[in-house]
């Protein structure tokens, strides 16, 4: 949304108006390129997930309006200063240098209503937030400059703004897992050392410890659970390379389980191996043999 604010703070303004082609072309020139070598490079894999697929996610408005809530809760203070210098102090905030920082705000506020997506959480947060540190800051020096408010009252804005971030919303600030949840901490650092004891692909539901551990990503189960949902991804594929035995290790919690298919194979073609608290690991069956009852097959000749 930032640069769609600088672009649309050229338009509003005539004597800018000139400038407005140059700048929409050394920004959607660039980022039409980009995203044109991507879809070549990757079949036009990169189209599909960065567009239908993201569409193709559920959108809760309830989920939307109660992160709205906890949103004016941290920024509240900073929100009503804001406000402030649009009512008392409009072209301060709407000509000139300050018109980009005022339209960057409003264009954030109203895309913090993709906080709707399933799966969105408080980093959805930052961009607004950083908005709107900008924009209370611009107000709060228009309304200094004009007299409206007194030199010494940033200080106490400050104050409020800062204690209302550091003391609202419980969920805002959780402690680390390690301090909230040590048993859970301790699984993590198990599973770790299992990931690293293990050669060959690994399926595995949590894949940050894929990603900290250097190994290859094959499938972000909540967002194939999704797009299964919707019709756009077909589980066949997986699941016949889980039939085939193809993963060295599998690590499920509840959401792989949830793939059609994929808890059936794991039933059928893996067996438990170990439990580490929200994480259960998996391995293949071992294959069956002559000394399980099945006869070798015939060497040539014989």
């Amino acid at each position: 949304v930032a640069p769609a604010a600088v672009l649309a703070s050229l338009l509003l303004q005539p004597g800018r108006r000139r400038d407005f082609p140059g700048a929409l072309a050394a920004f959607a020139v660039p980022v039409l390129t980009a995203l044109l070598a991507m879809s070549v490079a990757t079949r036009g894999q990169a189209w599909l997930h960065l567009f239908p697929y993201a569409a193709a996610a559920d959108y809760d408005l309830l989920h939307m309006a109660r992160w709205y809530g906890s949103f004016l809760l941290l920024a509240g203070p900073l929100v009503l200063v804001a406000v402030a210098g649009l009512l008392l102090r409009p072209r301060a905030l709407l000509q000139g240098p300050n018109l980009p920082f005022t339209l960057f705000w409003l264009a954030s506020l109203v895309a913090l209503s993709t906080i709707a997506k399933e799966g969105a959480a408080q980093n959805y947060f930052v961009e607004p937030y950083v908005a709107t540190v900008l924009v209370a800051g611009l107000a709060l020096g228009a309304l200094v400059e004009a007299g409206t408010a007194g030199t010494r009252t940033w200080p106490a804005v400050v104050l409020v703004a800062a204690a209302a971030a550091g003391l609202v919303d419980r969920d805002l600030k959780r402690l680390p897992q390690a301090i909230r949840a040590p048993e859970r901490a301790r699984a993590f650092i198990a599973l770790g050392e299992a990931v690293r004891a293990t050669e060959g692909p690994i399926l595995s539901e949590n894949m940050s410890v894929l990603v900290m551990n250097g190994r290859r990503t094959w499938v972000d189960p909540w967002a194939v659970m999704l797009l299964q949902k919707k019709g756009l991804w077909d589980p066949g594929v997986l699941v016949g390379d889980c039939r085939r035995g193809m993963f060295a290790l599998v690590v499920t919690e509840w959401r792989l389980r949830e793939i059609p298919g994929v808890s059936e194979c794991l039933d059928e073609a893996y067996e438990p191996w170990q439990d580490l608290g929200p994480y259960q690991l998996f391995r293949p069956r071992p294959k069956a043999g002559p000394r399980d009852g099945i006869p070798a097959a015939p060497r040539p000749g014989s």
